[in-house]
């Protein structure tokens, strides 16, 4: 019995994190979807289909961690909160792709150096954006974490 409630308190101690985990993958599925279509369909270059696919992405982001994650209200306190962090990943995201892209080099094909590169910035940047929006949230009197 003290093993399952155990087990229950860390699982409701790590919910949030483990919500922002899920709703980023979904998104970033949604991210790589956009920038293979892009790359392949319309030549466009790895940082450009990037930046579009984030973009897309992160309207479905906000809505999901903004009121799954932080249990707080869709508003401008928000919004501004989130579009503040999201231009920061979105930059540390793009220098990602652009360094591995070229630190990588011709030795895969495209599509895959593309895959390869946006799961690098994905790891790299997931965790800092995660405590940086945690933060930001608290500071605007939004997050309302159990």
């Amino acid at each position: 019995m003290a093993k399952n409630d155990n087990m229950e308190k860390l699982i409701q101690k790590f919910l949030p994190l483990i919500k922002y985990i899920l709703f980023s993958v979904m998104t970033a599925v949604i991210e790589s979807i956009i920038g293979l279509i892009l790359i392949n369909l319309c030549g466009l270059g790895e940082v450009t289909a990037n930046t579009i696919g984030i973009i897309i992405g992160a309207g479905v982001h906000y809505l999901c961690v903004t009121r799954k994650v932080f249990n707080s209200s869709v508003n401008w306190k928000t919004v501004t909160v989130y579009v503040t962090t999201f231009l920061m990943g979105m930059l540390l995201q793009n220098f990602v792709v652009w360094a591995a892209v070229h630190i990588i080099g011709d030795m895969l094909s495209e599509s895959i150096r593309y895959l390869a590169a946006k799961f690098c910035s994905l790891v790299i940047s997931f965790f800092i954006m995660y405590f940086i929006r945690k933060l930001g949230y608290r500071l605007a009197g939004e997050n309302k974490e159990v």
